[in-house]
């Protein structure tokens, strides 16, 4: 499907949106530039219908450097792709992925307990984060904000809740590794700075006293440890993953830097889904709610 604006042509495929513009129409701002390698397979494996083909030819005809816009032989479909191609490959047109493009409908549909001030609040940091680290279609989108779901309580809290109020449930959460009786648990109870500390020291770059809580669970994604701060961008300045912009930053950092745009990619069956799932919570926690918000993130995203 095509629709002509303002600032060029837009194509819509595989749940993205492409926008192929004059070089000196394409605004860096509204549009990621897409390298040669990702026009030459877009353009290999598009599907063209008749009115997106004709939308193509007008851009071909209208854009051409040096040629007068005068009719011209029907061109076939492998044609026009190569004369695309060949104004791509000389500079005289730029193609590049539609920023933004979430909602706060979107957002809601996926997560319908989050309050809307968190909504107004996270929407453009998701949508400016997505952007940034490759989260750029439907599916990944899909998976991304499933996770996001459950990791920050639908958009409710951006930093791990180590304050346990009885001994039971520390020791059902952080098991006999580090809690083999009930009692060896009770001096941690609403210690969570004593707990952080204890579980997550010496762990996951955590190598000075104190790091445990100081690169606690923060963000989005529930980024923990020093290497991981590190990875995302944050081991000097872990409170900025309290923010809006650091929170939806480093979720989206995490996921390009476990490789989760590729096991993304396209729409998951649950047992690859649980995959994604476990690059993100170790043990799975919450599988079914994480699931459960795929379907919806899945609806809300699909092209209608």
């Amino acid at each position: 499907m095509a629709r002509r604006t303002l600032h060029g042509l837009e194509l819509h495929d595989r749940g993205r949106t492409y926008v192929l513009a004059p070089t000196t129409c394409m605004r860096p701002r509204e549009c990621r530039p897409i390298s040669w390698l990702e026009a030459l397979e877009l353009f290999q494996s598009l599907w063209l219908s008749p009115s997106t083909l004709w939308e193509l030819r007008l851009f071909w005809a209208r854009e051409r450097p040096g040629e007068f816009c005068t009719p011209s032989p029907p061109m076939t479909v492998a044609e026009l792709k190569k004369a695309i191609l060949a104004m791509l490959a000389g500079g005289h047109a730029t193609l590049g992925v539609k920023a933004g493009g979430l909602t706060a409908e979107q957002l809601k549909a996926i997560m319908p307990n989050a309050r809307q001030a968190d909504i107004d609040a996270a929407l453009a940091p998701l949508n400016t984060a997505m952007d940034k680290h490759g989260i750029d279609t439907a599916p990944k989108r899909a998976a991304f904000l499933a996770q996001l779901t459950v990791e920050s309580q639908q958009l409710s809290h951006t930093v791990e809740s180590l304050r346990y109020t009885h001994a039971e449930r520390l020791k059902d959460v952080f098991g006999s590794k580090y809690f083999p009786t009930v009692e060896s648990a009770k001096p941690y109870v609403k210690n969570a700075e004593k707990l952080a500390n204890y579980v997550y020291g010496g762990k996951n770059g955590n190598n000075q006293p104190g790091d445990g809580w100081a690169y606690r669970g923060r963000g989005y994604i529930q980024v923990t440890g020093r290497a991981n701060y590190r990875d995302v961008g944050y081991e000097t300045n872990p409170d900025a993953l309290l923010t809006p912009a650091g929170a939806a930053d480093s979720a989206a950092a995490y996921w390009e830097k476990r490789k989760l745009n590729a096991a993304s990619a396209t729409w998951l069956e649950r047992p690859e889904f649980d995959l994604v799932t476990k690059k993100v919570n170790a043990k799975k926690l919450e599988a079914t709610a994480r699931w459960q918000a795929y379907q919806r993130a899945k609806k809300a995203l699909s092209p209608k």
